[in-house]
């Protein structure tokens, strides 16, 4: 994931009204794709 200065390591995630959850678990069951963003 890219950033204005550097990259972004994503380790951990939490849905609004699930519990966290590692960021690779996320990724299995998300299927995300490039053009996604996060938290908007």
């Amino acid at each position: 994931m890219g950033t204005g200065q550097g990259l972004l390591e994503l380790v951990g995630v939490q849905a609004e009204g699930r519990s966290r959850q590692a960021a690779e678990d996320w990724l299995r069951g998300a299927r995300p794709t490039p053009d996604d963003r996060l938290g908007l």
